[in-house]
């Protein structure tokens, strides 16, 4: 059984994947505190 772009989804189904892109403008300055908000989230 799939599932359809917003129908419930099926709770015997894994984790979802999520690809993340971020811009590298300063990243030497805000990359480590973005990576870890993103941490605390997984």
């Amino acid at each position: 059984m799939s599932t359809q772009p917003g129908s419930p989804a099926d709770e015997t189904a894994g984790p979802a994947e999520v690809s993340v892109v971020i811009p590298v403008y300063r990243g030497a300055t805000t990359l480590p505190a973005l990576v870890a908000e993103m941490a605390a989230l997984t």
